[in-house]
């Protein structure tokens, strides 16, 4: 007879605090001892940890200390049992298994017969006990429950300890691909590594983009490893973000839902005048179940699984742009009306230096394409407005994306594999700006897509190999009839051939100092960047050792068409006019305004065919891990990480860097005062070198330089990327201490060395700049014949690019410590020091600048003519020698789901300090001190609580009938934010260095005011900072200023219908800053602006979101 004993237990599900394993990204694993009544360890016991949901069991045996450790599992709800001859049947059920999960579950023997059963439901462990590994879990019921603004699921990592941040994540502006706003214990957001089931879901060019999302309806959960990482994770050294997928189980399961928002229901903007008009809808559908053919194949429904998603989200959004535009007497000539101020000077004559007629330009003086500029500029809204803003214009834009995701799962005898695949189709129509009316068009098809396959070799052997694509693909294409120059009349011709223009009837670019400017926007272009990887990691228990080994290969692209400027040098194709009645043009008549009616530019600038870099990338990476269970208690983690991540290089050589050791005085060009060269003098591209011995046969007929004598001139030899390229090592240890062995306090810690890839960008891997992209620049020109004729023509210094030769990749030595309590069975505590510190970090500086007060001591003379190095005018040195750290207390208190309520506290206390931002940021000059660029991290935030709740109204709960079905079934749910705000810096307008490379301000008393001082045009003392004195840099520090904090409540008010057992119908209202609190963001910090200290900005209004779904 067989016998059942109970040992029943509440089944809860944990929300936010799971046990993680070490460093297994999708999966999970179940360990454990095997004792008797008196506590003695029982060897050989069959032990079968197996999920009847998804078709998966797993067998093995405990080992002569009596422990058994199953890994590798996938995510569900997990039965263990234990066998051996002289004992009852041991089997413990509803186990619920999440990704990363380290569970623990010992096997308890009584002496009997093995039919007797002892049969015990699971509590679920809330404390990790066999893991050094520091870890959160978004859990489905949190994906589901809290309110998400836009159900973009990635704000719900911004509820744990030790996230920051930096941008308004309640605007509910629909962007499912920028994630650079997230910043993890201290690291930069290229930092983190985000995935989907493992796959790197990036962008080539800024691992701070995806390259695709997924519906928060497809997604079983997030996983986030924050500190004590296995030597398994690398390719980043920030914190690993990994999107679980939804997998089918044998039953059926669906949904299908709708949300929406509408301006009418939320409120207006603080600073603005109106509400804006605003239309979002998201609706969409989930299936899920078995795959199988009724009394054929899979009749048990354990073998084949499949899930789908399908989603669409469409965004109408309306903005007002208020500006000042000239008004119609100026754009005839007349300068008698009194104008803005800049705008004010009365013109002159440049061919008599006297005023025009009743300060009236004749048209018959015009020029032809000057005053057709004039013509792409709108109207004044308001005619007669001469001085104030006159120009308001409606602008809406559009926003659609749609979403497919599927995954289908196979178990096929010891092996398990896992197909799944992920589409992110965005079209956005976006205007162009107010003063333009032209707008452009973006397709975005996103792809991302995987193959795992799970083999179990033997009960101690497991072999997992996983192949992975993810492929970022962006087109832009303007539209509209105000991108056409023909339009206007403008037909003025261009130096280099018209044939070479990818959109040959493009706007120019054009700037007026004192008015403003318009641009033609960007180029149709397309780039493509597709990241493909494998990945083999074999697992291997010996005695209490697991061990762990792995490789790791990624092969990265960008096919590069994709960008608005050329390498940030400000050029176009089409042609970008300057008129900045600059004293140095003869032609000027002391008005921007009226030296472009007449056609005198002061600047052109154009490129020829544009620069196009097959940029590509390999990287190797290898591991060797153990995890040590020393006794019951004790478990140590130790492992090394082998990397080799060289940059990104050009399958057609066309990458170059400026390096000093290759330039020679001697061959220097003669830069004249006028900032103009000499032809014939010098060597214009000395310095400059390129990589390897010679072009590669790819690069002729693609690259326009190759075909240039001179370019074998700056051949040396060089790697093909630029720099050195180094190997790697990452040693990893920690250690985890169940103290007492009662699965109650665990002290956990570890150490380890992280790397980062040296990313591809314009920044880093200079192409677009000369020789390799044909530029041309002018001075003091005429509009209607920008290139005059070749003997006029005059040669101006280049812009140039430097990548440090001994480019070393950005490493962090991160450390953790902390205690984890229970406190009660549905209540935890996490107590832990985090910290890091960052070498080798990204920044640059201008290496070609004057010496301090150049300006001052040579009046009249053209920056350029004074630069250390002849016929380079601003040379960009990347460098990674900057550097970080970071240190925190984090503190976590958890209530897992239990009786209709969980709720989760995470407090962190923090400092965040560095010397550079990242890659656009740029030191004030080569010789700054540590003690200037070192201060506070932009995402530095000194305190942040993060409160997130759920909770089952108790009100008629229970209660049936027409008074159950409307009052009974309500919940509320809730995440409140209280953070400190993030560091900002104040600047001095104008060159007072003499440099051209600006200055700081200098420093007299702390700038912060206390809060009951704060006010809106008074937020910090702006007495506190002067000017510094002509020639010297300033001496205050990077980001002295604590700007606005965050106070805020998003609520969500949802009605269940359980329409049938299986079947339940919610709507739910959300609001996004319930109370409508004020929540202020950007600060005036220029010195001596008229709104110097001024607030200029703030976060999202109060916002509603409602919804209906239907789940079975």
């Amino acid at each position: 007879m067989e016998q059942t004993i109970g040992l029943k237990a509440v089944l809860g599900v944990c929300l936010l605090w799971p046990a993680l394993a070490a460093g297994q990204l999708t999966t999970a694993q179940i360990s454990g001892h095997a004792r008797d009544a008196t506590g003695a360890v029982v060897p050989n016991v069959r032990v079968t940890v197996a999920s009847a949901g998804i078709g998966v069991t797993r067998t093995t045996l405990t080992n002569e200390s009596g422990y058994y450790i199953v890994t590798n599992l996938p995510v569900g709800v997990y039965e263990v049992t234990g066998e051996v001859p002289g004992f009852k049947k041991f089997v413990k059920s509803g186990i619920v298994l999440n990704a990363g999960a380290a569970i623990s579950v010992d096997i308890e023997l009584a002496v009997g017969e093995a039919t007797e059963r002892v049969e015990v439901t699971a509590t679920l462990q809330t404390i990790a006990t066999d893991t050094s590994q520091v870890g959160r879990l978004v859990g489905r019921d949190q994906l589901l429950e809290l309110p998400v603004g836009g159900r973009s699921f990635i704000n719900l990592i911004g509820i744990q300890a030790g996230v920051s941040h930096t941008g308004n994540f309640n605007d509910f502006v629909y962007s499912p691909y920028g994630v650079g706003s997230w910043t993890v214990n201290g690291s930069r957001s290229y930092q983190n590594l985000w995935q989907i089931d493992g796959v790197v879901n990036v962008r080539t060019r800024a691992n701070n983009f995806l390259t695709g999302t997924m519906s928060i309806d497809a997604v079983q959960e997030v996983q986030i490893v924050t500190a004590g990482f296995k030597a398994e994770h690398g390719r980043n050294s920030g914190s690993q973000i990994n999107f679980i997928t939804k997998s089918g189980t044998q039953e059926f399961h669906g949904s299908a839902y709708w949300y929406g928002r509408n301006d009418k229901l939320d409120a207006k903007e603080f600073f603005a005048l109106t509400k804006q008009h605003l239309r979002w809808n998201n609706w969409g559908w989930t299936l899920g179940g078995p795959i199988y053919i009724p009394g054929k194949w899979n009749t048990d429904k354990s073998r084949m699984f499949f899930f789908f998603n399908q989603e669409w989200n469409k965004r109408r959004a309306g903005s007002s742009t208020v500006g000042w535009v000239p008004p119609l007497e100026l754009r005839e000539g007349n300068f008698n009306t009194p104008y803005r101020p800049a705008a004010l000077a009365i013109p002159v004559d440049p061919l008599n230096k006297q005023p025009f007629p009743g300060n009236i330009i004749p048209k018959t003086r015009f020029s032809r394409n000057g005053y057709a500029f004039t013509k792409v500029i709108p109207e004044p809204t308001f005619a007669g407005m001469y001085t104030g803003n006159n120009l308001i214009r409606q602008l809406l834009a559009r926003n659609d994306v749609r979403i497919h995701t599927f995954k289908v799962d196979y178990n096929y005898r010891s092996t398990r594999i896992t197909v799944r695949g992920n589409q992110t189709d965005t079209w956005d129509y976006s205007p162009q700006n107010f003063a333009v009316p032209a707008s452009q068009d973006y397709d975005r098809p996103k792809k991302n897509g995987t193959v795992q396959v799970t083999t179990t070799l033997s009960p101690t052997a497991i072999n997992e190999f996983l192949f992975g694509a993810t492929v970022d693909v962006n087109k832009i294409m303007p539209s509209g009839k105000g991108f056409d120059r023909r339009t206007y009349g403008i037909d003025f011709p261009y130096v280099f051939p018209m044939e070479q223009k990818l959109l040959p009837y493009k706007l120019p670019n054009v700037s007026v100092s004192g008015v403003g400017s318009f641009t033609g926007g960007p180029y149709p272009s397309k780039s493509t960047g597709p990241i493909y990887q494998w990945r083999d990691h074999f697992t291997k228990m010996v005695a209490n050792h697991t061990f762990k080994f792995g490789a790791y290969v990624e092969a990265a692209q960008q096919n590069d068409m994709d960008s608005v400027l050329v390498g940030a040098s400000g050029l176009n194709q089409n042609g970008v006019f300057w008129f900045t009645a600059s004293k140095a043009n003869p032609l000027t008549t002391g008005n921007a305004w009226a030296d472009m009616l007449l056609g005198n530019f002061d600047s052109y600038e154009e490129i020829g065919l544009r620069a196009y870099i097959p940029w590509r990338s390999r990287a190797y990476e290898g591991f060797g891990q153990d995890s040590w269970k020393v006794n019951r208690e004790l478990t140590l983690e130790y492992g090394l990480r082998w990397s080799y991540m060289p940059p990104f290089h050009s399958a057609w050589g066309n990458i170059q860097s400026f390096n000093p050791k290759y330039y020679d005085p001697k061959q220097a060009v003669t830069v004249q005062a006028d900032g103009t060269i000499v032809p014939g003098s010098g060597f214009l591209y000395n310095g400059i070198t390129l990589p390897g011995n010679d072009w590669p046969k790819g690069a002729i007929g693609r690259v326009p330089f190759a075909s240039d004598p001179d370019s074998k001139r700056l051949f040396h030899g060089l790697p093909k990327t630029l720099t050195d390229t180094h190997h790697l090592w990452g040693p990893r240890f920690g250690f985890a201490w169940d103290i007492a062995g009662r699965h109650q306090t665990v002290m956990r810690g570890g150490f380890g060395i992280f790397y980062d890839r040296i990313t591809c960008n314009d920044w880093s891997h200079p192409g677009g700049v000369s020789p390799l992209q044909p530029v041309i620049s002018i001075n003091n020109g005429q509009v209607d014949n920008p290139g005059g004729t070749a003997t006029l023509r005059r040669i101006f210094p280049i812009p140039g690019s430097m990548i440090d030769p001994v480019s070393k990749n950005p490493a962090s030595y991160q450390w953790s410590f902390g205690i984890q309590r229970q406190l009660m069975p549905n209540l935890t505590m996490d107590a832990a020091y985090v910290g890091r510190q960052d070498r080798h970090l990204y920044g640059g500086v201008n290496y070609n600048h004057p010496p301090l007060g150049a300006t001052y001591a040579n009046p009249g003379k053209a920056l350029d003519s004074l630069r250390p190095y002849a016929g380079f005018s601003y040379i960009r040195f990347t460098e990674n020698a900057y550097n970080g750290n970071y240190n925190a207390l984090q503190v976590t208190v958890t209530r897992r789901y239990a009786s209709g309520l969980h709720y989760s506290v995470a407090y962190t206390w923090s400092k965040a300090m560095n010397e550079s931002e990242g890659l656009g940021d740029m030191a004030l000059n080569k010789y700054d001190t540590r003690q200037g660029r070192y201060g506070r991290a932009s995402y530095h935030r000194q305190q942040m609580l993060n409160i997130s709740y759920i909770y089952e109204l108790p009100f008629l709960r229970q209660q049936r009938g027409v008074l159950g079905k409307i009052a009974g079934g309500w919940q509320v749910s809730g995440l409140t934010m209280f953070q400190s705000g993030m560091p900002t810096g104040i600047g001095v307008p104008g060159d007072l260095s003499g440099t051209g490379q600006g200055a700081r301000p200098n420093w007299v008393s702390n700038p912060n005011l206390p809060k009951e001082r704060r006010t809106l045009t008074r937020y910090f003392d702006t007495s506190a900072v002067v000017a510094p004195a002509p020639a010297t840099w300033g001496n205050l520090g990077r980001n002295v200023l604590v700007g606005p904090g965050i106070n805020n409540w998003d609520l969500a008010f949802s009605k269940n219908f359980r329409l049938r057992e299986n079947l339940r119908l919610q709507f739910r209202a959300e609001m996004f800053n319930a109370f409508n609190h004020p929540q202020f963001t950007g600060l005036s910090t220029t010195l001596g602006a008229g709104n110097f200290g001024y607030v200029t900005g703030a976060r999202a209004q109060r916002m509603m979101q409602y919804g209906l779904r239907a789940d079975f």
